[in-house]
């Protein structure tokens, strides 16, 4: 970045507002952030806030290297469109061209190369079910991604139906990638875009056990107070998350994203940008790793990053040049967007936006809503619920998304913001005390939703009906279901680990699960048959995993079966 830091006259005052942002973490008892903001050519703001390392007590500077963990991603994306300008990859082809490993989907159709760069390849996230296995007390195996992925029969939904969340199918594309290019994920990202554009201080490492010169410790809050020194329990992390960079280098590679590119054609950009569409019609918010979206009424690119105790967010407005870029090494536990947006107010003011953005609606301006949905179409569970007084829907049982008040083709709708959970929007029901159907879209694929209801006497027998051993070998796992005195537990072990969470029944034959240490970092919802068949069975699920079989273990095929699934490599 060639600009200059403006710490004095005109931009004095923007200063002042940007430090008022981040004033919370410049602390000397906490691990911080590392910010940088460029508008119009010049530097306006490069700082570091509280402590790279608290053990050593060493603070952050404007040069620390922190991970950007997914805005690794579209970093990926470029590489595979650089293969494909040399002729060495075709990304409209089927994955499993370049990696023949993977499980064949006649049914659900083969996902394409694009698709897994745009989360709609409907496969399932095996980095997500390792984490629901293992937790963070063990590193996966390198091999273990792949491994996963080929032992799946099943899929979340149909390629292309809709867009989820997958950071298992960027680690494929960064395995497609090493293949098509013949050298190492790391080194064909060095050669081919950090060296060309002078990012000194960008790299690729792959995990975070070995030490590296002025990166940052990763922290993790312990509900007993202080913090844990964290790592990604991975012994290879790729394309999904892997880079380490400096806000120089962030804002050097955002000054050349909105402008004239040194790094592939013109072509290659406009397909990274280039939104696709659903098979139910309605258009992707996702690109190739980037968000396009709109705030107050300009367009701005932007992703953001989390890994196990640190976050990053990356964002260009390219009408205003303004671009923001901060990562923290603390698990972040809030919206990093809506730093950036309050950044962007800072910085354009209200004459260069549009309208203040919308407020969610409050819950109480909806008796009768609130509750748990299910849906015969595609056998998702979903829940209304209020966060802070306002209404929010949950995803089997994934992060809260605000519910805004738009219109639809025949009237008022309740809808989400389009966001890498795609889009989801329902009729505005009649007034009600109790509302037992919902009309919804999903991605532009309609739904219905039923109400799910469960009286005590039904909580108590769902539990009841899961105690004992069952197994999935999908997920190479056996899960063990018992009772601890007043409280239900479920012990997840896998080859490389294991994980415990807390049950707690919540209607008809929905069961949640929630972490039962700080090492286990994920929840989600079991699904009894509700089919009651002659095997005993349930489903398990979260944000990016769908309907994970678990078989009564009784039902499989003996002992040595069971074993064989810890001895997954």
């Amino acid at each position: 970045m060639t600009g200059n830091t403006l710490e004095s006259g005109p931009h004095e005052r923007l200063i002042e507002q940007i430090d008022a942002i981040f004033a919370p973490w410049n602390r000397s008892d906490r691990p911080g952030y590392v910010v940088g903001v460029a508008y119009r050519g010049d530097v306006l703001y490069r700082k570091g806030l509280g402590m790279a390392n608290l053990a050593l007590g060493l603070a952050n500077t404007a040069a620390t290297r922190m991970r950007i963990g997914s805005v690794s991603k579209h970093f990926t994306c470029l590489c595979a469109f650089l293969l494909e300008e040399e002729g060495k990859l075709d990304v409209s082809a089927p994955a499993r061209r370049y990696l023949p490993e993977l499980a064949p989907q006649p049914a659900s159709g083969e996902p394409t190369v694009l698709q897994l760069m745009q989360h709609t390849s409907g496969l399932r996230d095996t980095i997500g079910l390792g984490l629901l296995g293992s937790g963070l007390g063990a590193q996966q195996g390198a091999d273990m991604p792949l491994a996963r992925a080929r032992a799946q029969r099943g899929v979340n939904f149909a390629a292309g139906e809709r867009l989820m969340y997958n950071n298992g199918a960027y680690h494929l594309l960064s395995l497609i990638v090493e293949r098509a290019a013949g050298m190492p994920f790391e080194t064909f990202l060095a050669q081919r875009i950090f060296e060309p554009l002078g990012m000194r201080d960008t790299a690729s490492y792959p995990d975070d056990d070995a030490q590296h010169a002025g990166v940052a410790t990763l922290h993790l809050p312990l509900a007993t107070g202080g913090y844990a020194r964290c790592a990604f329990p991975s012994r290879r992390i790729l394309g999904e998350g892997a880079i380490v960079s400096t806000v120089d280098d962030m804002l050097r590679w955002l000054a050349h994203l909105r402008s004239d590119k040194r790094v592939g054609s013109a072509h290659t950009w406009q397909r990274m940008l280039a939104a696709p569409q659903f098979a139910g019609g309605e258009v992707s918010p996702y690109a190739a790793g980037l968000i396009v979206n709109r705030y107050r009424g300009v367009d701005v690119i932007q992703h953001s990053g989390g890994v196990i105790g640190g976050a990053c967010q990356m964002l260009t407005v390219p009408a205003h040049a303004l671009d923001i870029v901060y990562m923290t090494n603390a698990a972040a536990g809030l919206d990093m967007l809506e730093l950036c947006n309050r950044v962007i107010d800072a910085v354009l003011g209200d004459a260069e936006l549009g309208a203040p953005p919308r407020v969610p609606e409050r819950g109480e301006a909806w008796p009768g809503l609130a509750g748990w949905y299910a849906s015969e179409d595609n056998k998702d569970i979903y829940e209304i619920t209020e966060f802070g007084e306002m209404l929010n829907l949950r995803e089997m049982d994934g992060p809260p998304a605000p519910l805004f008040v738009t219109d639809g083709a025949n009237g008022k709708r309740l809808a989400i913001e389009p966001s890498v959970f795609g889009s989801f929007a329902f009729d505005v029901p009649g007034p009600a005390n109790d509302v037992a159907e919902l009309h919804a879209s999903l991605c532009g694929r309609s739904l219905q939703l039923k109400r799910v209801r469960a009286q005590a006497s039904d909580i108590e027998s769902c539990l009841a009906a899961l105690a004992g051993c069952f197994v999935s070998e999908e997920m190479g796992a056996i899960a063990t279901i018992r009772r601890e005195g007043d409280a239900w537990r479920l012990d997840m072990q896998v080859s490389d680990g294991h994980a415990s969470y807390t049950l707690e029944a919540l209607a008809g034959r929905i069961v949640r699960f929630t972490p039962a240490t700080p090492l286990t970092p994920l929840s989600g919802l079991l699904v009894l048959d509700p089919y009651e068949s002659s095997v005993p069975r349930f489903w398990l699920g979260n944000y990016n995993n769908r309907r994970v079989e678990f078989v009564r273990a009784a039902h499989a095929e003996g002992a040595q079966a069971i074993a064989a699934l810890l001895e997954m490599r």
